[in-house]
């Protein structure tokens, strides 16, 4: 949705101003400036909603090729000790707070303090990918806007993961819900984007940023193994998620290379615009 809105609110600048913008590729069409050009309001419309959908999916393209590098396969292959070792743990950590016996939690927060930490993560996710439209500096827009596409592609692959049944997506006990095997643990979904908000924001605006979302983040991974949720490996599994989409964002967000997804606007010889996609392989 914030997608949508950011590509409309990004197209009405574009139209209104008289000038093209400055991730454009093209100035000029034989030579007269495009803000000379008299074209019709469809023409200057196409235009600028072309460069603005452009803008979006080269993004969404360097995003996932960033993603892919030597950093992130580091980065997850540090994370798998960890994983192991509270995957061993997860029994040992569940019995402190469910007794199998009697289908009964132990030792809970009171569910209002639950509630709030969640509608807190909720939040800070969608009123941080709201100033992609909302606000009115550029870097900002740009942090946001990459934020949420982050934030959704991560989403979206731990919904592909977390629908494979299998031994480590299985969910702890909890009195909530029926005493059988249900699956759909793994990774945790909260801990992802705890710990994606803490790295790519704590990466991009310093520890005064990064040490609050921290202190979070803790939060977030104690609630959702002491309300047997989820069990330590999969918040061990979300959180490191987390961390290697933040670290491909921050990435992006300051690169400067433009070597996926080129494009540009000129004349098509019968007064109208023409425009130009391709991607370098």
């Amino acid at each position: 949705m914030f997608l949508c809105l950011e590509i409309a609110s990004l197209s009405a600048r574009n139209f209104m101003r008289s000038t093209v913008p400055v991730w454009s590729h093209e100035t000029s069409v034989k030579g007269v400036p495009l803000s000379k050009l008299t074209w019709p309001w469809y023409s200057r419309a196409s235009y600028w909603f072309m460069d603005t959908v452009t803008l979006v999916v080269r993004e969404v393209v360097e995003f996932h090729y960033t993603l892919f590098d030597l950093d992130t396969i580091q980065l997850l292959t540090w994370s798998v000790p960890p994983y192991l070792i509270s995957r061993a743990a997860d029994p040992h950590i569940h019995c402190c707070f469910y007794d199998a016996s009697c289908h009964k939690n132990l030792k809970q927060m009171p569910s209002a303090v639950v509630r709030t930490i969640n509608s807190l993560g909720n939040i800070g996710v969608w009123g941080f990918s709201s100033l992609a439209v909302l606000s009115s500096n550029e870097h900002t827009r740009r942090v946001a806007r990459i934020y949420l596409i982050g934030d959704l592609a991560g989403m979206v692959l731990k919904n592909v993961i977390k629908s494979v049944e299998g031994g480590a997506g299985v969910r702890p006990g909890n009195e909530h819900f029926p005493q059988k095997k249900t699956f759909g643990g793994f990774p945790s979904g909260h801990m992802f984007e705890a710990t994606y908000m803490v790295t790519t924001l704590g990466l991009e605006y310093g520890y005064k940023v990064g040490l609050p979302l921290s202190a979070f983040a803790g939060l977030v991974f104690g609630t959702l193994i002491g309300s047997n949720r989820h069990y330590a490996s999969q918040v061990v599994a979300g959180g490191a998620l987390g961390i290697v989409y933040g670290v491909a964002a921050h990435k992006l967000i300051n690169s400067t290379d433009n070597r996926s997804l080129s494009y540009g606007v000129g004349g098509d010889g019968n007064g109208g615009v023409a425009c130009r996609l391709g991607y370098a392989f």
